[in-house]
């Protein structure tokens, strides 16, 4: 089917112009086409944004961990977490606030270690009372030895599908200082300080 306009030339020819069904057809799937490809291109830049924060924050907590161990060198072998257990598992009354009194330096790791992990899971910004922490099913393992202090942060990206159970520490070479390769889908960020350099 074709709209047609007749129009008269200044030699007197009649002429046909419009557009045919399938000009139009083929214009709006050439639109469609174009405005698909933009939502997908945004739907990458929010993701990858998402992704980039999720390791600024796990970078982040993983500094943290450094700070603390350096105001407390002399209990490095104290510092020591291999679990996936959310902090408010376990029981208040065995760990002694540090804030509040004095603690000796395995305590005081140990608090540490506590609080640390309140904020992996996201408790230290919360929204009524619900933890809105970035990392999603995060994991973290830290490792205190040979004057050198190991920190393990690992989390699922927002793309991954599947499982949320957490993932155990990654095993690594002693002295490799690479960074973590990926596994089961999940991200690592491996951040490695020499006591000396503390």
């Amino acid at each position: 089917m074709t709209a047609l306009i007749a129009r008269t030339d200044s030699m007197g020819f009649r002429h046909s112009a419009g557009f045919a069904l399938l000009e139009v057809a083929v214009a709006l799937f050439l639109f469609t086409l174009a405005m698909w490809g933009v939502m997908s291109a945004q739907i990458v830049t929010a993701q990858a944004s998402y992704d980039a924060l999720q390791r600024a924050v796990a970078l982040s907590l993983a500094r943290d961990m450094v700070a603390r161990v350096r105001a407390n060198p002399g209990a490095l072998h104290d510092y020591t977490l291999r679990t996936s257990v959310k902090a408010s598992d376990a029981p208040a009354d065995s760990f002694p606030d540090c804030h509040a009194i004095a603690c000796t330096p395995r305590q005081l790791a140990h608090f540490d270690l506590r609080e640390w992990q309140r904020g992996l899971d996201g408790e230290w910004e919360q929204e009524a009372g619900v933890p809105v922490g970035v990392l999603l099913s995060p994991s973290a393992c830290v490792e205190g030895h040979d004057g050198v202090l190991e920190v393990v942060v690992s989390w699922l990206p927002l793309a991954a599908k599947g499982s949320l159970v957490t993932a155990p520490c990654p095993v690594a070479k002693p002295h490799d200082t690479l960074p973590v390769a990926a596994r089961s889908r999940r991200e690592f960020l491996r951040l490695r300080i020499e006591l000396a350099g503390l």
